[in-house]
């Protein structure tokens, strides 16, 4: 059995000192071999790449926002009001580069430059059509296959209108402060609880 989580920050795994959630989650399922395709910020885009690379038993998805570019060629992908201000603003720009040093994002002198292909993207109408084109790649990928969403922004529940999503990953992920203590716990349970679920269906 393989299990597949995808999706933005929260479905990437983490080896941390403590025993993070995504450990956590793991370990309680020894029998089964679970992957976290989670990446920063991850663009649709991205999601749909990752998702129709990974055949999976059971995919779980944590949705994206509109806003997440897709920077091919690189680890992570950056929201867009970031890649807008590290092109209008010394900080910005100052800011994104600490980004690409954290994240181990290789670029040359000429990253400034090149940063000025997402100008395109946006100023672009077709932007939000886009998005949902790739909701609905994902969910021909899903056909037939076992599924729990995560929503993000609502949008993808107007897409995937008949599948299941998860009202309490959603609620117990959404309650987290980014800066303060996770309990872990409390999250892995949740997860642990909806993948059981899913499996008895």
């Amino acid at each position: 059995m393989k299990i597949g989580i995808f999706g933005h920050s929260k479905a990437v795994y983490k080896k941390r000192s403590y025993v993070h959630y995504t450990e956590r989650i793991n370990n309680y399922f020894p029998q089964y071999q679970i992957n976290w395709y989670g990446t920063q910020c991850t663009s649709v885009e991205r999601l749909a790449y990752n998702i129709s690379k990974n055949r999976c038993d059971l995919y779980i998805i944590l949705h994206t926002a509109l806003d997440y570019v897709y920077c091919p060629g690189w680890s992570r992908d950056f929201p867009a009001d970031v890649l807008f201000k590290a092109m209008r603003t010394e900080k910005g720009w100052e800011r994104f580069l600490l980004n690409c040093e954290r994240y181990s994002i290789s670029y040359n002198n000429n990253l400034f430059e090149n940063l000025d292909f997402f100008k395109n993207i946006f100023y672009d109408k077709n932007r939000h059509l886009n998005f949902i084109a790739n909701l609905f790649l994902i969910k021909s990928f899903l056909v037939g296959k076992k599924a729990i969403h995560v929503r993000h922004n609502g949008e993808e529940v107007k897409v995937f209108r008949n599948d299941y999503f998860s009202k309490s990953i959603e609620q117990t992920l959404n309650s987290i402060d980014p800066d303060g203590d996770w309990d872990h716990d409390l999250i892995s349970n949740v997860f642990i609880q909806e993948i059981e679920l899913a499996l008895t269906k």
